[in-house]
C-alpha cells in the first residue's frame, strides 16, 4: 500500500489520527493529520518500526516495537 490510515499516541498527548502517504522517493512518509489545526510532517523510514522525522530528531515507534 502506498497510502492508509494511522493513530499517533503519546503520553504527552491524546490520540491524534490520520492519513499517511508514501513519498515518490519511496523512503519518507507524509503524516496528514485529521485536525485542522495540525501540520503535515515529514518522516523517513528507519526500519519496520520507526521513522525518524525528516527535519529533527523526533523517532516515533510502532506500538509494541522494541528498541
Amino acid at each position: 500500500a502506498r497510502h492508509g490510515t494511522y493513530t499517533a499516541s503519546s503520553h504527552a498527548a491524546h490520540n491524534s489520527p490520520g492519513t499517511w502517504t508514501l513519498q515518490p522517493d519511496g523512503h519518507s512518509l507524509r503524516l496528514d493529520p485529521n485536525a485542522k489545526g495540525e501540520a503535515d510532517r515529514v518522516y523517513t523510514l528507519v526500519d519496520n518500526d520507526a521513522l525518524q522525522a525528516a527535519n529533527g530528531t523526533q523517532v516515533l515507534r510502532r506500538a509494541g516495537a522494541t528498541r
